[in-house]
């Protein structure tokens, strides 16, 4: 397996039907994905792998399917990854990006730092402290982007560049509501934009929103917490997520934070000109499914 062999990525955005995608499509017979969900190679996440062989060793069940890659929300927003694909993986290489309603995104990426213990504060503390916390080790360590939330959620110019390196033919961009919405059709038009085979889908909810029951304890398991530094002594990388995911799911239920009203129509106005930018670039009325800014 060389890196060369891939030739599609799930790129992001983060929080928007990524995991069910990624699921969905191992369900057919001509795609192979990992097991290993966000490997973050090819970004400058610094919990990412970093060797390149270890990262070709997640692929090692790879056995002949025509469209091999990976999941890996990161590699959106990462200036660099895009380029790094391009120059390593093969030529012919697909990218499918799913986008969500910015505001419910950046709120959805916040609750889901909250869930995994690393987010202390309120949303709009977090937000409006993104600029203290670019020059703070402590989240310069886990990787700034993470806590980026509205700046993640500026979608235009991240589109572009991949849109630019790989072209329009190579770029699928799907609205999160329009697809989940139609999550039978919109597999099948996945799927015969690779050129797979569509697999019989039970179709299913992934990432549910839930809130935490204990907070101490998600502390102690997120990636740079006591209990997963001591693990990486005697557990692999991808058994010590498996675990992390395991604990999480048990300390926490079903549920949502809520954004007052008022800070949502900031949001609003912040994104309206991006998503404005979005629908030139993509040719896509999103405020059809947006219903923030109809």
């Amino acid at each position: 397996m060389l890196l060369k062999d891939l030739n599609l990525f799930i790129v992001g955005a983060p929080k928007s039907g990524t995991t069910a995608l990624y699921e969905y499509l191992k369900e057919s017979p001509d795609v192979f994905f990992p097991d290993f969900k966000e490997p973050n190679y090819f970004s400058n996440n610094p919990e990412g792998i970093k060797d390149e062989e270890e990262y070709l060793k997640i692929f090692d069940g790879h056995a002949g399917e025509a469209i091999v890659g990976e999941c890996s929300t990161s590699y959106l927003y990462d200036g660099d990854a895009p380029k790094r694909i391009k120059n390593s993986c093969a030529e012919n290489t697909k990218i499918i990006i799913s986008l969500r309603n910015p505001v419910n995104m950046s709120f959805s990426l916040w609750q889901h730092n909250v869930r995994n213990g690393r987010e202390k504060l309120s949303y709009q503390d977090a937000v409006k402290s993104i600029k203290e916390r670019r020059h703070d080790s402590k989240y310069i360590k886990q990787g700034i982007h993470r806590f980026e939330y509205i700046e993640r959620a500026r979608y235009a110019s991240q589109v572009e560049q991949y849109i630019n390196e790989f072209g329009e033919s190579n770029v699928k961009i799907f609205i999160y509501e329009e697809l989940f919405d139609n999550i039978d059709s919109g597999y099948v038009d996945i799927c015969n934009w690779l050129g797979v085979t569509a697999a019989n889908v039970e179709f299913s909810k992934h990432n549910e929103a839930r809130v935490v029951k204990n907070q101490a304890i998600q502390s102690l398991v997120r990636p740079s917490g006591f209990l997963s530094s001591v693990s990486k002594k005697i557990l692999t990388r991808n058994m010590r997520k498996k675990v992390r995911e395991k604990i999480s799911s048990l300390n926490s239920k079903p549920g949502k934070y809520e954004v007052p009203d008022k800070f949502k129509n900031e949001l609003v106005t912040y994104f309206e000109n991006d998503v404005d930018s979005l629908i030139n670039l993509a040719g896509v009325d999103v405020k059809k499914y947006w219903k923030h800014f109809n």
